[in-house]
């Protein structure tokens, strides 16, 4: 039996739906501080946005379309990173779990529906790399020690192994790293992957390419000496091309290593003396 075409009441109703999402997302994209008034609006505005979504608001009725068909891919998207960069927005804080798995059944969602869109992957990459730094920010704090407060800004150096000694290499072994390789290995594919579909439609940018060579230095900080020079030879290749594109610039804790490597980007093999320092992720 064909679906019946939505009553002028509930069209209303759905654009007032609709009318509310972007409200609150606007509310939310500006990003209040934690300790403000307006942070717990805009926290309680974006689980109304859930709520709305996924079609379980009190204002809404069973035989209305779903906002997740009203909506075209370009906002769903928009409204799934604004919801994102909220949930994570203090690394030095827990993260809003509840909205930031929301999101990650979203992302997943979308890669099933549309394959070939490159911002799903980015999207869900993105939130395995932020996932990724509580446990990143402990092996940080374990490996500069206690007296280091500026661990939410850095990670370990390559060599901080012991150049592949058996000291090095049993740290490997600890839960801490082991965990954040398995956080860090979806982030890893999942850019990766991001960027494989972007430069098929010509649409990669310098984010999405420093995204990618984070993930991939985060992961060589956590893998075995004889392994991790390939990621981060494959994270410089990254750096490297989004320097070429016009009018995007990297953060300068990416530009000290970009510099001294110019093309070919084989100029920056076997450099045993790096010492890779990044921030948290947002």
């Amino acid at each position: 039996m064909p679906n019946r075409r939505p009553s002028q009441q509930q069209q209303q109703q759905t654009i007032a739906l609709m009318q509310q999402v972007t409200a609150a997302l606007t509310q939310i994209s500006c990003l209040p501080n934690e300790d403000s008034q307006e942070w717990e609006i805009c926290l309680a505005d974006a689980r109304m946005v859930i709520r709305i979504l996924d079609g379980s608001s009190s204002s809404s009725s069973s035989s209305s379309q779903p906002l997740t068909d009203v909506f075209d891919l370009d906002y769903q998207i928009y409204t799934i990173s604004t919801l994102q960069k909220l949930a994570y927005k203090d690394p030095d804080h827990q993260p809003q779990r509840d909205i930031a798995t929301w999101c990650e059944r979203r992302w997943a969602s979308i890669i099933q529906s549309h394959g070939e869109d490159y911002r799903a992957p980015q999207g869900l990459g993105h939130a395995w790399l932020l996932k990724s730094q509580e446990v990143l920010a402990r092996i940080s704090h374990e490996e500069n020690g206690s007296s280091n407060s500026d661990t939410s800004n850095s990670f370990l150096s390559s060599t901080s192994f012991g150049g592949g000694g058996s000291q090095g290499t049993s740290r490997l072994d600890l839960p801490d790293y082991v965990q954040a390789r398995g956080l860090l290995r979806p982030a890893l594919d999942l850019l990766s992957r991001a960027v494989q579909l972007a430069d098929a439609v010509d649409s990669v940018s310098g984010e999405l390419l420093a995204l990618a060579a984070e993930a991939y230095i985060s992961f060589g900080n956590v893998t075995q000496p004889a392994a991790n020079e390939q990621y981060y030879q494959q994270a410089l290749r990254y750096l490297d091309r989004a320097t070429r594109i016009e009018g995007y610039v990297l953060e300068s804790h990416f530009q000290q290593y970009v510099r001294p490597f110019s093309v070919p980007p084989s100029h920056c093999i076997h450099q045993p003396q790096i010492h890779w320092t990044f921030r948290n992720v947002r």
